[in-house]
């Protein structure tokens, strides 16, 4: 496929049919436009982790910019063949853990994928005695998550297939906060909409703009011993409940 997309060009339209099938369960009335340099793609996604597939499944096709604004996201459902089998805890087993309890109990799910920040991360967090596993991409995150649900989840915004947003819009969706806190850490400005648009978003999502493996060491440190919260976040970590950031918006 040519890096370069015309709308004269058939390339264009059959790369439109083949997006259509490949997405058919999470995106309807897909349609592809190529003007002045620009991709520009239109339809209704049915969650944020579905919009992101597309995005990124389009982006190997083309080095053009890309552009999904009018890719609407409509309602708050999670078909994908993965998020299918992540049935909810009933009430009783959704019980929040209790938070005084040594660090090295906790176990904690690193999602990310840039390899290299993602072998710092576990090997600092072993080093804390945390029982640490990684994922790298956002569908074995979703994975992981199903399998055996962490106390802990550090999503990575450099986090390809599902996407840092669409892996806490799908968990929220399923009612894993119950369960587990959850800091995504590198969030850009761009982001931020989207995180605190959320459906059902729970509290126990927090935010930092700093990659800083310490400050992530930290963080679960506080979170383990139950002394974290909006108002002592260490290193720029924020507690989403309110739309509370840092800096302060």
């Amino acid at each position: 496929m040519s890096a370069i997309l015309r709308t004269t060009d058939r390339r264009l339209f059959d790369l439109e049919s083949e997006l259509r099938e490949t997405h058919k369960d999470g995106v309807k009335n897909l349609r592809l436009t190529a003007e002045s340099g620009e991709i520009g793609i239109e339809g209704e996604a049915r969650s944020y982790y579905d919009k992101q597939l597309l995005l990124e499944h389009l982006r190997s096709y083309t080095d053009q910019r890309i552009s999904g604004a009018r890719l609407i996201v409509r309602t708050n459902m999670y078909l994908n063949e993965h998020l299918s089998k992540m049935k909810p805890y009933s009430e009783a087993e959704s019980k929040p853990q209790p938070l005084f309890v040594s660090p090295i109990k906790y176990r904690v799910l690193v999602a990310s994928s840039d390899h290299n920040w993602l072998g710092k991360c576990v090997r600092q967090l072993e080093k804390v005695g945390c029982k640490v596993s990684a994922a790298r991409t956002g569908i074995e995150c979703l994975e992981e998550i199903r399998k055996d649900i962490p106390d802990i989840l550090v999503v990575h915004d450099r986090l390809n297939w599902g996407g840092a947003t669409g892996v806490l819009a799908a968990a929220a969706d399923k009612g894993y906060f119950n369960r587990l806190r959850a800091l995504y850490c590198g969030i850009p400005e761009t982001s931020l909409d989207e995180v605190t648009e959320m459906p059902h978003l729970p509290a126990e999502i927090y935010l930092t703009r700093c990659e800083g493996i310490e400050q992530i060491s930290e963080f679960v440190q506080f979170v383990s011993i139950g002394y974290f919260d909006g108002a002592t976040c260490p290193h720029e970590i924020s507690r989403v409940e309110h739309a509370f950031f840092y800096p302060p918006q």
